[in-house]
């Protein structure tokens, strides 16, 4: 049986020294993580600190650990058998208070005293635990939506902010273009994952199709998708002439400079468009977002579809390489709502792009806030996902990735 033996940050020498004695009492194979604990293992691996449990998690059959909450959930998460201590060392008691909720809901085995661990560790195999559930809490976008709709008010020079976010968000591309597609490629996993569902999504609809990419920078993605549908004809459009000069060498059928609240194309033109990698998030006002939505709709053929990803608001992670923890994801919110210069959903941001340091600007949606735009622009949401940023994969859970939609305009 292989057992992953975990204390977090702190130090728990009394399991260690226990988990130590037992592997070859038992015939157990482990690892161990041991955190500030003086005390080393002479039976099997150990580490004091990795960025991700995760790998362990998945590797074990049983997981070994202290009551945090932190470590408890994850193993949870994982779908693993847990069996959990409280750290006698810690300062009060909400480690007991946790296992002691989790072990009468049926979720883990607690050992309440070393003593018991042997028994515990023979028995585990033929023990049956609930699978854990999260529940899915969507209070923090609830707040969001509703401190934007009650805070909203135009800028004291909206024009003025328009066009300096409009220039920001230019230089910051045309910097960007040299290395973009290399910069891109740290997130292969995401855009092969969002990629994969507009073909799946357009290949039924059948060759000679039309389609539009609204911002397509250096044009290589585009280029992509058209080359797996045969027959297809593609036009493209961004604001940075420098992300476009790298997009002549593209094959594609129409190229241009053009800005998403004003495109150039007549009405009912496109069977599809798309407006990928939160390219959307880049207008600088809730007004401009609309035009956008609405210049998608007007340019659509009726029944054609667009299909849009967007940055969410509210992206924790995977608990995989993107992380960010909650009060900092609700800090960040509500000092947006708060600064007039800065506005809801909205961040600036500095990058090393070629050695420059570039500012850049991007807003993140809510749900609601994107199914509000779709809706007013008189498209129809069909379906809706969240995708995860490491791996590219389907998410239950809101805060687990970024917001993909395939929306229709009606007939």
């Amino acid at each position: 049986m292989k057992v992953f033996v975990a204390v977090g940050t702190t130090e728990f020498d009394a399991l260690i020294r226990e988990m130590d004695a037992l592997i070859p009492a038992l015939g157990l194979e482990a690892t161990m993580q041991i955190g500030h604990g003086g005390y080393e293992p002479r039976h099997c691996p150990y580490f004091r600190f990795a960025p991700s449990l995760e790998p362990y998690y998945d590797w074990a059959d049983v997981v070994v650990a202290h009551g945090g909450f932190g470590t408890t959930m994850e193993v949870l998460h994982k779908g693993k058998k847990l069996i959990s201590l409280s750290n006698p060392d810690r300062y009060d008691e909400h480690q007991s208070d946790l296992l002691g909720t989790l072990e009468a809901e049926g979720y883990l085995a607690r050992c309440r005293d070393l003593s018991h661990l042997p028994d515990l560790l023979r028995r585990v195999p033929e023990m049956q635990f609930r699978r854990y559930e999260p529940p899915d809490c969507r209070i923090h976008t609830v707040i969001a939506d509703y401190l934007a709709r009650a805070t909203e008010k135009p800028a004291a020079h909206p024009d003025r902010t328009v066009n300096h976010i409009r220039q920001l968000v230019e230089k910051h591309f045309d910097t960007l273009a040299p290395t973009y597609d290399l910069k891109a490629d740290n997130r292969r996993a995401y855009l092969d994952g969002v990629d994969a569902r507009i073909i799946a999504h357009l290949s039924p609809l059948g060759p000679g199709l039309t389609v539009l990419d609204v911002g397509c920078g250096t044009g290589k993605r585009t280029a992509g998708l058209k080359a797996r549908l045969p027959g297809s004809r593609f036009f493209a459009c961004d604001l940075s002439a420098q992300m476009l000069k790298a997009a002549r060498s593209a094959p594609l059928d129409g190229l241009s400079q053009q800005t998403m609240t004003a495109l150039g194309y007549a009405a009912n033109t496109f069977d599809a468009v798309l407006c990928l990698f939160n390219t959307l998030g880049y207008l600088a006002t809730p007004t401009q977002r609309g035009m956008a939505m609405a210049e998608f709709a007007r340019v659509l053929r009726p029944g054609g579809w667009l299909l849009v990803d967007v940055m969410n608001l509210w992206h924790l992670g995977e608990g995989l390489q993107f992380r960010r923890s909650l009060p900092t994801a609700i800090w960040e919110a509500l000092i947006a709502q708060l600064r007039p210069d800065i506005g809801p959903g909205n961040k600036y941001f500095t990058l090393n792009i070629n050695g420059h340091r570039i500012p850049g600007f991007v807003h993140g949606f809510t749900d609601g806030e994107m199914r509000r735009l779709l809706r007013q622009a008189g498209l129809e949401v069909v379906h809706s996902e969240i995708i995860g940023y490491d791996t590219g994969q389907t998410r239950r859970r809101l805060t687990q990735g970024q917001l993909f939609y395939i929306a229709r305009k009606p007939q």
